[in-house]
């Protein structure tokens, strides 16, 4: 929810829809991945659906301490006091 509101809020008062920034990208990134395991499971009828759901989502398990430490370590938009 917060990938649609944001860029909503964002546009009026910082001038941008969106920022390329490691933890915005990350996030979105998390986000893809985890509707991709979604629709994966739901849809798919093969004997490989299984094996496939379980590599994406280490894949995605491995994206968020990533998504954690850009968080920390990144530059971004707005800085914490």
């Amino acid at each position: 929810m917060f990938l649609i509101t944001g860029p909503l809020w964002a546009r009026p008062v910082w001038g941008i829809w969106w920022t390329w920034d490691a933890r915005l990208t990350s996030t979105l990134l998390l986000w893809l991945i985890y509707v991709s395991y979604l629709i994966l499971r739901r849809f798919s009828t093969g004997g490989q659906t299984p094996v496939l759901a379980a590599a994406l989502a280490i894949f995605g398990f491995a994206d968020v301490p990533f998504v954690y430490l850009s968080i920390r370590y990144f530059a971004r938009k707005h800085r914490s006091r």
